[in-house]
């Protein structure tokens, strides 16, 4: 053999010998780094530690934290959060399974709106970028969230009016990949502060109500209470042949069940705000304790304004004298 003959034998040997071993490993490289369906995504994710998440989107920012031992959203003046919802998106993060995975190129990540928000143009397929904290300044976990995903067959099905087939996952990205993640359950999050702020402030039972003191704008008051624990509300200072309507008094004490309100005013909103110059006010006392004074505006404007404030009154809370008389308490200012 020809000692050139030998040498091109020797290069091509090479050649295919680092073409083998190239393909080799790169066939174990992506095995290795390749999600397991079913697996969990942040399987180590300290969710009992999470004191703080922020959502970003392309309108902006929204940060909801822990104070005081519950959830506040911050830029909504430490309004409270829902529990509810706060909880919800905790344990779907905790509990999000990798249901199918893809690759997509930059360019396309738009369509499923898996785009970064601090990248898209003018907001277009732009995701909502999950990031939640601990005790540290990295995050414990950061995901782009995507559109709902649809099966085929759910894709097929027609659409009627506001209906229409329930998304059996979602996509998602890992911040810093292309990989595309098909979680195997819903995961809805954006960055709307009406979505996350609580709406129902408290839910007073009427029977819980001890004493109830309605004013009117020209100073005009009177009071209902309870003679003893668990009796029908009576009205002060009324004459024995008089005889209260207990539907219109079991009314009044039903103002603090399922108290809701649509939304809150900035606090320089509600500094120069009018409407309350000539309130109603509404003071409850609670069995516990409790005191809640609503200062109300008059009902006939467009909008009805209430300033809420809730404090303890600890003489409350002493047991109720049973064997006093209707009139003995009648009596008591």
């Amino acid at each position: 053999m020809k000692a050139r003959t030998a040498l091109i034998l020797v290069l091509v040997c090479a050649a295919l010998g680092g073409a083998w071993y190239f393909i080799t490993q790169r066939e174990k490289a992506p095995q290795a780094a390749r999600p397991v369906i079913g697996a969990r995504l942040f399987p180590d994710l300290p969710v009992n530690d999470i004191t703080r998440i922020v959502l970003t989107d392309a309108r902006g920012s929204l940060t909801i934290e822990k104070r005081g031992g519950g959830w506040v959203v911050a830029e909504y003046y430490g309004y409270p959060a829902r529990f509810d919802g706060v909880a919800d998106a905790l344990r779907k993060l905790y509990d999000m399974k990798i249901g199918q995975t893809q690759r997509v190129k930059p360019a396309s990540l738009a369509t499923l709106q898996l785009a970064d928000p601090a990248e898209a143009k003018d907001g277009a397929g732009a995701a909502t970028l999950v990031e939640c904290y601990a005790a540290g300044a990295e995050p414990v976990a950061r995901l782009f969230v995507g559109k709902a995903h649809e099966s085929a067959t759910q894709a097929r099905q027609p659409r009627f009016g506001f209906g229409g087939p329930m998304p059996d996952g979602q996509y998602v990205r890992m911040a810093g990949s292309d990989l595309v993640i098909i979680a195997g359950e819903p995961f809805p999050v954006d960055a709307d502060r009406e979505t996350w702020v609580e709406k129902q402030l408290f839910n007073v039972p009427n029977a819980d109500l001890r004493d109830i003191t309605v004013t009117d704008p020209a100073g005009v008051s009177y009071r209902l209470y309870r003679p003893t624990n668990g009796a029908d509300l009576v009205i002060d200072g009324a004459y024995p042949t008089q005889q209260l309507k207990m539907v219109e008094a079991n009314s009044v004490a039903s103002g603090l069940s399922y108290f809701r309100v649509d939304k809150v005013l900035s606090p320089a909103d509600a500094a120069s705000n009018t409407a309350l110059n000539t309130p109603y006010t509404y003071v409850a006392k609670l069995y516990n304790g409790q005191v809640f004074t609503l200062t109300v505006s008059p009902t006939n404007l467009p909008e009805s304004f209430v300033r809420v404030a809730v404090a303890y009154d600890k003489s409350l809370a002493a047991p109720v004298d049973t064997n006093a008389t209707a009139g003995a308490v009648q009596k008591t200012p």
